[in-house]
């Protein structure tokens, strides 16, 4: 298993309202309740929190964060801030095996 892993830009807690219907969308995936916030009678998801604690259960030891809101920072696109005029986001995921020793810290 790797021993380091990033997450990067991506939607946070406070700009991720979703619906009710929510946990049972994913429910075949992930037990979504211990991501879910209620603040004013709205639900919000924890997505780094939820990609975080997924990272630690496969192993991985060390996790950095950008902590950048693609929602609230207005370099990245966004569809859920933006509508349909958004762009497009890419997101690449790399699996690296590294040697015993190669990671300097």
């Amino acid at each position: 298993m790797p021993e380091f892993g990033y997450i990067g830009a991506g939607i946070s807690c406070r700009s991720f309202e979703v619906k009710d219907d929510f946990s049972g969308t994913v429910s075949g995936l992930f037990d979504s309740a211990p991501y879910l916030t209620e603040l004013d009678g709205r639900r919000y998801f924890d997505l780094e929190k939820c990609v975080y604690e997924r990272l630690l259960e496969t192993g991985v030891k060390i996790i950095e964060r950008a902590g950048i809101c693609t929602y609230r920072d207005k370099i990245f696109h966004s569809y859920r801030r933006d509508g349909a005029s958004s762009g497009r986001m890419l997101t690449v995921v790399v699996r690296h095996e590294m040697k015993q020793g190669s990671l300097k810290l």
